[in-house]
């Protein structure tokens, strides 16, 4: 059976909804912002289906190719979970109202502000390193490349400063090479991958990937690709 790459990495990736339906659906809903409190009608997105991802994750579905829809206030707080304590709605409100996060809205998609605000919550880079991730699927959708490079950078710092600090798996290893790739980084993603090989034993399906990847920077070919057959 095929292994499916992302499963290790969605492991640290406490925001992930486990999805099994076979249709996108949505439901209109009158909400309260928990920061400042602005009462707003937004569409939540109540399901939806991945068919098949690229090497870098980027899904295929009922949505398309964007990540899953997030849930922004009018103020530009990204509502990520159900509740929030005291203590982190204190926190939250500092950043929010904050000049340099207002200002951050403008030429910044919802994934980057969420990214922004789990690292200034404390979470661990492999968890912004995903988030920055969804924001270049998005970039990349709106065909904005500097903006798609940028967020590719931010993801692959995190994840190296990731593997610095915590013992990380295939996923995040393979991806920082592939990310390097899809900017055209061709020696640092060869540099990637080869560390990837010294320092994990790669097993089935990751060997597939292995290969694939490497003859894809060989051929100094930048472009996104979808997962080889196992």
């Amino acid at each position: 059976m095929k292994k499916n790459i992302h499963m290790s990495f969605l492991l640290f990736l406490l925001s992930i909804v486990s999805v099994e339906s076979n249709a996108t659906t949505f439901l209109t809903e009158t909400r309260t912002c928990p920061v400042g409190g602005a009462i707003y009608t937004t569409e939540v997105m109540m399901s939806y289906s991945i068919y098949d991802r690229r090497l870098d994750l980027k899904p295929r579905g009922s949505y398309g190719t964007d990540p899953r829809l997030l849930i922004v206030c009018p103020n530009g707080f990204v509502d990520y979970k159900d509740s929030y304590s005291e203590e982190e709605l204190i926190k939250l409100a500092e950043l929010v109202n904050s000049k340099a996060y207002q200002r951050s809205r403008s030429g910044n998609n919802e994934y980057y502000l969420l990214a922004k605000i789990l690292e200034h919550m404390g979470s661990g880079k492999l968890t912004t390193a995903w988030h920055y991730l969804n924001a270049s699927w998005m970039a990349e959708n709106n065909h904005n490349r500097s903006q798609y490079v940028r967020y590719l950078n931010l993801s692959i710092k995190d994840m190296i400063e990731a593997k610095s600090d915590i013992e990380i798996g295939f996923t995040p290893r393979f991806l920082i090479a592939e990310l390097n790739r899809l900017k055209g980084d061709f020696e640092s993603a060869l540099f990637h991958l080869e560390d990837l090989e010294a320092n994990w034993s790669a097993k089935d399906y990751e060997l597939v990937l292995i290969e694939f990847e490497k003859e894809l920077i060989k051929n100094n070919n930048s472009k996104p690709m979808m997962q080889p057959k196992g």
